[in-house]
């Protein structure tokens, strides 16, 4: 989970608001080097990094809204299951799911 504020790019699941970088891996995608990720087991489990992050996120007063979003977040969520093909060998499925928060769009 991070955020964009003041055109810093950090990391809301760490105290320490050091500024990450975006970089080319080397299979050419971008990533965020310095991300934390946290493993989780089931949905009941993904609910607490969320609310850690969104706890970490700046936040200040509005016409609109006392507790209104100042940078952009977005939580990434990889999902991973497998199960045994008919060959026996493990048939592995993975998605990725990234939900934004766009500063300021509670109006």
């Amino acid at each position: 989970m991070l955020q964009i504020y003041n055109e810093n790019i950090t990391d809301l699941f760490v105290e320490d608001k050091q500024p990450l970088k975006i970089r080319l891996n080397k299979d050419e995608k971008m990533e965020v080097r310095g991300l934390s990720q946290i493993e989780v087991k089931d949905e009941k489990h993904c609910m607490k990094p969320l609310d850690k992050g969104s706890g970490n996120k700046n936040i200040a007063a509005t016409d609109m809204n006392a507790g209104s979003s100042r940078s952009h977040c977005i939580f990434t969520l990889e999902i991973e299951s497998s199960e045994m093909g008919e060959d026996g060998e493990p048939k592995v499925k993975k998605g990725k799911l990234n939900l934004v928060d766009l500063a300021g769009s509670e109006r």
